[in-house]
């Protein structure tokens, strides 16, 4: 694009091919124009190597782009973090202007709001020659201030904003393509420099909170490498192996398994597995620095790389050690209750008791107390299960009814009953729910009672077996 006026000095004197055309009602030669935007860039590039300070480099920037136009005014508007409001100050361009910076204002963010607002919103370059004048947007401040000419860029990187940069004057002025050319490259410099550093502090942000997040779990988290040789190690596996840094970097996961059948398996399994589809799962033994064993149960999965970066692995350890020794103590419990079981029963298979027919009514004023037993028996009073075997098959558990036992030996048991057996043989639970123990029995004698003030059964009972439910 061209404003019409050639240009006589030479390309090296211009700098970038984007301040090569001179606007012609600027009072400066073509040559100063290249001359001043080729150190404003340059101060740009060196400020964009110090430490971030966005709203700094808004204000430098906006003071430079003010000088390589020969402006008098500069303007940094910064968008806030809602991208609602512009925070808008207007000062005086050059190190040598009397002139003091004028308070800072807010303005709307719509388009409709202000010249910078207008500008980020259509995200173009936009030169005004007369500011009252114009009827795409009212700036009532920057009228107020006795702005008349501007040129606002806005600046801009893909789907990012930042703010806007101003450059005016108090005279009306024409500012040329050469102008917008010129805005718009110290526009992008200053709009990519915004965007890394926006992404450094992220970067950074997110860093210390996965280090705090690190630094306060109590399981172990290892980042291997491709060959599974360890990276970096949280401080909860330092303190639990007992190793420093130094000790555990390079070593491979399988070096801390206590057990090389362990190391063998897990091999196996990585060398087999798919870790982009599911984490691997395993538990082993690992040996600390003191010679004590722990139990870990490890999770490894791949960490998504970016794109051209080496594979990495993420091993997640959980400290089960007492987790299992309480399982393991639970478990030779129920094998030692299980073993005194089948004792039990096996005892009861031996014992035979006397047999008894069923006597006449009130032949006994009590013979709920009368010994039958050649094994010592006790009193039971409690209720039980039972169900009576029929054609010889085993009765389902629905079929169990509840019944008052009297006593119980080593060799049967005994329960009253308000009607006469409907068999000759019976399957008893023995215990509580949910651990029963299931007895086969032979009824041995069925007695008339008086129990409770009422005429029942005292049906006594033979152990003869096990059943398996």
């Amino acid at each position: 694009m061209s404003d019409g006026n050639p240009i006589s000095t030479p390309a090296a004197d211009l700098g970038p091919a984007a301040f090569g055309e001179a606007a012609a009602p600027l009072t400066y030669a073509p040559s100063d124009r290249g001359s001043r935007g080729r150190r404003a860039i340059e101060a740009l590039g060196r400020r964009s190597a110090s430490p971030g300070n966005p709203e700094r480099l808004m204000t430098d920037a906006a003071s430079l782009l003010a000088e390589a136009l020969d402006l008098p005014l500069a303007c940094a508007a910064e968008l806030s973090a809602d991208e609602s409001t512009l925070r808008i100050r207007l000062q005086p361009s050059g190190e040598g202007s009397r002139e003091a910076p004028s308070k800072p204002w807010e303005t709307t963010a719509a388009a409709d709001g202000s010249l910078a607002s207008y500008a980020l919103a259509s995200a173009q370059t936009v030169a005004v020659s007369d500011i009252l004048a114009e009827s795409r947007f009212d700036d009532r401040q920057l009228a107020r201030r006795r702005v008349r000419a501007a040129l606002a860029v806005p600046l801009l990187l893909e789907d990012r904003r930042f703010g806007v940069l101003l450059a005016a004057d108090t005279d009306r002025r024409d500012l040329g393509d050469g102008d917008v050319l010129l805005a718009e490259t110290i526009g992008h410099v200053v709009a990519a420099t915004l965007a890394r550093w926006h992404a450094e502090r992220r970067l950074e942000q997110q860093r210390r909170l996965s280090s705090a997040v690190l630094e306060t779990l109590d399981a172990v988290v290892l980042t291997l490498d491709a060959q599974w040789r360890i990276l970096d190690a949280n401080p909860a596996c330092r303190r639990l192996t007992g190793l420093g840094h130094e000790e555990l970097t390079n070593r491979r996961l399988w070096d801390l398994f206590a057990e090389a059948d362990q190391a063998e398996m897990l091999r196996k399994v990585l060398k087999g597995g798919d870790l982009d589809a599911a984490p691997v799962r395993s538990e082993a033994t690992l040996r600390t620095n003191d010679s004590n064993e722990r139990q870990i149960a490890w999770s490894l999965r791949k960490i998504v790389p970016v794109e051209g970066a080496p594979s990495q692995f993420i091993a997640t350890g959980i400290d089960v050690t007492e987790e299992r020794a309480a399982e393991e103590r639970a478990r030779r419990a129920e094998v030692a209750a299980s073993h005194a079981r089948t004792a039990a029963a096996a005892r009861a298979g031996d014992a035979q008791a006397d047999s008894e027919h069923v006597s006449p009514f009130g032949a006994l004023p009590s013979p709920i107390n009368v010994e039958r037993r050649r094994k010592p028996r006790r009193s039971y009073p409690y209720i039980q299960r039972i169900a009576p075997i029929l054609d010889g098959k085993r009765p389902d558990q629905n079929a169990f009814q509840e019944v008052q036992c009297n006593d119980i030996s080593a060799g049967g048991f005994s329960f009253i009953s308000d009607a006469p057996p409907v068999s000759d043989s019976y399957v008893v639970a023995l215990g509580c729910a949910p651990k029963f123990t299931f007895l086969t029995a032979q009824v041995a004698h069925v007695t008339r009672v008086q129990h409770e003030g009422e005429r029942r059964f005292l049906v006594g009972c033979n152990y003869v077996g096990r059943v398996v439910y």
